[in-house]
């Protein structure tokens, strides 16, 4: 299989071989055959044994603690990789560049998650937290967190974004209810909301622009302007 790999690369393999050659790794004198047939029929597919928990891997039989940390490690390495590769441009002068980020920060994600993106003047990212972790359907929101961060930071402009795992990339009433709120909040600084940007599916939703395109009178006295935001969005305009 090593073999086979530096050949072809994984393109040639079953979803149960990509496991097996993975598994070799942490327990190269077993069967990794059985075991990552095992885990498919566990978790239904090689995305459904990337999502499942360090526990829930243990469950399977023949599965350790060596198999189960290598196993959960790769999609939080995705993740970090496709982050950084993302930030590697340097600047979010563009929705195309902003949704890129967002959608690599829900990688391997199966529960809500919602962050807070913090802005210079030029569009070079200054921060990224991480604000709640939520159910499948809700993610509690801290409007003060948001901006004593967003201030700390001597942000310029924020964004937020949060994700619906296997949902559609559909704003509840919740979702823009909330990001009044936020709007409203950071308004009171002088600090605009640039985008809530909704993630379902590697799709990437930004929810201000769909609702009120760019004629806001929460960003009148920032760097934020009209003119900025027509060039912001204009590759999906």
């Amino acid at each position: 299989m090593r073999q086979r790999f530096f050949a072809t690369g994984i393109e040639g393999f079953a979803s149960h071989e990509v496991l097996e050659f993975l598994l070799f790794f942490a327990q190269p004198r077993c069967n990794t055959n059985e075991i990552a047939h095992a885990l498919i029929e566990a978790f239904g597919s090689l995305p459904g044994v990337f999502e499942a928990s360090y526990d829930e891997l243990k469950s399977v039989s023949n599965v350790g603690e060596a198999s189960a940390t290598l196993i959960s490690l790769f999609p939080q390495l995705f993740k970090r990789y496709s982050m950084e590769k993302e930030t590697c441009r340097e600047t979010f002068d563009s929705m195309t560049r902003l949704s890129g980020y967002c959608r690599s920060l829900f990688v391997g994600a199966t529960e809500e998650q919602a962050y807070l993106l913090l802005f210079d003047n030029s569009m070079h990212i200054l921060d990224c937290t991480l604000l709640a972790h939520g159910t499948v359907n809700q993610v509690p929101l801290m409007t003060r967190k948001i901006a004593e961060r967003a201030l700390e930071k001597h942000a310029a402009c924020a964004v937020i974004t949060h994700n619906h795992p296997n949902g559609l990339a559909l704003p509840s009433a919740e979702d823009l209810a909330m990001t009044d709120t936020v709007e409203a909040a950071l308004a009171l600084f002088e600090i605009p909301l640039l985008e809530h940007v909704l993630v379902a599916n590697s799709v990437a939703v930004p929810l201000i622009y769909r609702h009120k395109g760019i004629d806001r009178p929460t960003l009148t006295g920032t760097s934020v302007t009209q003119a900025s935001l027509k060039a912001f969005y204009g590759e999906i305009q």
